[in-house]
């Protein structure tokens, strides 16, 4: 009985730390550079917003994070660019929300943390896609909404850990080597649709429409 209340103990201090060292956002170079208007995130730059603001086209270059901090919405509205073979970073403690379909060529680390929100689409109604050809990473402890959620490099090595719920309007397709983490809650419209080089763990609960295509 107290090496399993050692163990349940354990596991909670670890989500804990987890979730404030994937939320932390320290470093900004630059703060609340614009309320308005079209953006580029400097390669190397750290970027905090900690007001609403709401952009129009946005670029992100290598190596440069953007920061949302808890209470914040920060908007994109129109065209994202990126460039394969770059790095970039979410750091969602507020909302980040984009109103188009949004397709990221960079390798991408995504953090939400617990009260953050990352949608696209005005109800999570558009597509997001990791098509980064090395590393991503999605570590979410809050909420994402999104219509489908897409990891599309053959090439990439993608590790996602769900400590908080995916809303995702239709499918979660599937490509590259990887590791997928279930921990809280997944719901899904239509289906999960994973390649031979997935790896499914799934330790809460998972919602589909019409199932698995493994």
């Amino acid at each position: 009985m107290i090496k399993n209340f050692t163990k349940i103990f354990a596991l909670i201090l670890t989500l804990i730390f987890s979730a404030n060292y994937y939320a932390q956002c320290t470093g900004c170079t630059v703060t609340n550079p614009v309320l308005s208007g079209n953006y580029t995130f400097a390669s190397g730059s750290t970027v905090c917003f900690t007001q609403d603001a709401t952009l129009g086209d946005v670029t992100f270059q290598n190596n440069s994070k953007i920061c949302v901090a808890p209470g914040v919405t920060v908007t994109i509205q129109n065209n994202v660019t990126t460039t394969t073979g770059n790095n970039i970073t979410f750091e969602i403690g507020g909302t980040l929300h984009f109103n188009q379909t949004t397709n990221i060529d960079a390798n991408l680390t995504i953090n939400i943390q617990s009260n953050g929100l990352l949608k696209a689409g005005s109800t999570g109604n558009n597509n997001f896609s990791f098509n980064g050809d090395s590393n991503n990473t999605l570590n979410n402890f809050g909420k994402m909404q999104v219509n489908a959620l897409k990891f599309q490099d053959v090439d990439a090595t993608n590790i996602v850990d769900n400590y908080g719920t995916l809303t995702i309007g239709s499918n979660i397709n599937i490509e590259g080597n990887t590791t997928f983490r279930n921990w809280q809650t997944i719901n899904i419209g239509q289906s999960f649709n994973m390649n031979s080089t997935t790896n499914y763990i799934n330790c809460g609960t998972i919602n589909t429409g019409t199932g698995f295509n493994v």
